[in-house]
């Protein structure tokens, strides 16, 4: 196994001694290692904290390195580096049992209150949401809370803001996910706002506006949507930093799923998939997922199915749980659409059961609805009714903001399927209408008759 390989202290300092921030935005291991890049930025902050005129002397300067300055700035790397350590035991301990507990146990413990632990939290919450979304989202929360009360005097304002952006901008993200756009939207602004506090700032804005131009997809603000990601795609590239520029390459195919255009998306991501083997595992999962989305409304089901396929195996292979999940069923769909209704329902019956154990209540009744299509087209009424049934009452028990006007809608079905009334068109009417609930809380229901 090859040892990884850093940058040392003396090598961070002379990058800063030499001013030359191109050559610092170009170099390819800082684009990449986000440890030099983050001691990089620690040193910057104590450089700024020095440029007031009382810490200097003012005798004439030497040309080699002030060791009493090399040994103020290796303090605070090795302070960094100490509470990272202790971050490990802290977070482990904050988020014993369910998550209602978290916030009262960080509230108990001050001495948990620290940048290290933000960084902690900022680096699983991801893995987290893949898993049980919740949590992730409550995770980032903790991040918020301790981040907007660090004092700058102790760690370096720099340094502090730097933070707040990070915790704002993954708040903003799980937001997102769990598909509050709006809330998502607020939090990009306060990560942008903390990182313009900030001595170098275009990088971590960059992920900002990918972020938000994945909220900005649904409210139908397309155009907006766009330009961020097509900046984003720009800054990543100067970087280096080919995992980014190819998820900013995906958000920008996202805007033109929006207006339907899937062949100009299958060209904005055929460039970010030559970079398959040079990006991170989640990353080529999406390229793959997205590409699949692509062949798929372009009417090639195979390539669709192959690449959905390639998709599934990468996420079950790092265990993003609720993606892979995601991912088969949309293959369950395709199975579908191309008439492997036997194989469908049997996989949508499993992908249900997953999103029921996940507590993902508008994917329970989405999925619900799809099996109760494939078995009408087999005339079981009498199951699909009870299934019907089964999803009216898991969404009063949901307590999801839109639980009323679901509700209506799957009532209705109910009573077409007992009736035997009920076509596949009505089932894909509901089916549409419910998922559109999601993106439009205010959207009334309309029968079809």
């Amino acid at each position: 196994m090859i040892a990884e390989v850093h940058y040392t202290d003396e090598n961070l300092i002379t990058m800063l001694e030499a001013g030359d921030e191109d050559a610092i935005a170009r170099n390819p291991h800082l684009a990449a290692c986000h440890t030099c890049r983050d001691g990089l930025e620690q040193y910057r902050s104590i450089v700024n904290v020095l440029g007031n005129e009382a810490a200097w002397d003012y005798r004439e300067l030497k040309d080699e390195p002030d060791p009493s300055t090399v040994a103020t700035l290796r303090a605070f790397a090795s302070s960094m580096q100490q509470q990272d350590e202790e971050a490990e035991t802290y977070v482990a301990a904050l988020l014993e049992g369910a998550r209602e507990t978290w916030m009262p146990r960080l509230r108990a413990h001050p001495e948990w209150r620290t940048a290290g632990v933000v960084r902690k939290l900022v680096g699983d919450a991801f893995g987290a949401l893949t898993k049980l979304p919740l949590d992730g989202v409550e995770m980032t929360s903790l991040a918020i809370e301790i981040a907007d009360h660090l004092v700058e005097q102790s760690c370096g304002s720099d340094v502090v803001a730097r933070v707040r952006g990070h915790a704002w901008r993954e708040h903003a993200y799980n937001l997102f996910y769990i598909g509050q756009f709006k809330a998502s939207l607020a939090a990009c602004d306060r990560a942008d706002q903390e990182l313009s506090r900030c001595v170098v700032d275009d990088y971590d804005k960059a992920r900002v506006a990918v972020v938000r131009a994945l909220s900005l997809r649904p409210l139908d603000r397309v155009a907006e949507g766009m330009a961020l990601a097509d900046g984003a795609v720009a800054v990543f590239a100067k970087y280096g930093d080919e995992d980014r520029l190819a998820s900013a390459a995906i958000t920008a195919a996202q805007m033109h799923f929006k207006v339907s255009d899937y062949r100009t998306a299958l060209q904005v991501l055929q460039p970010a998939s030559r970079l398959a083997t040079r990006v991170g595992a989640h990353t080529r999962a999406m390229l793959e997922n997205n590409i699949a989305y692509c062949f798929r409304h372009l009417g090639d089901d195979e390539s669709a199915i192959r690449h959905y396929q390639i998709c599934s195996a990468v996420l079950e292979e790092i265990g993003s749980v609720t993606e892979a999940v995601r991912v088969r069923w949309s293959i369950a769909n395709v199975l579908a659409t191309v008439g492997k209704t036997v194989d469908a329902s049997r996989e949508l019956v499993s992908v249900r059961s997953d999103f029921i154990r996940l507590g993902m209540a508008y994917e329970t009744c989405i999925s619900a609805i799809e099996i109760a299509e494939l078995l009408l087209i087999e005339s079981r009424f009498e199951e699909a009714e009870s299934l019907c049934r089964e999803t009216c009452s898991r969404l009063e028990s949901s307590g999801l903001g839109n639980t009323t006007r679901a509700m209506t809608a799957v009532a209705f079905l109910t009573e077409a399927v007992r009736s035997r009334a009920a076509t596949t068109k009505l089932v894909r009417h509901v089916r549409d209408y419910v998922r559109r609930l999601r993106e439009e809380p205010n959207l009334l229901f309309a029968p079809l008759f």
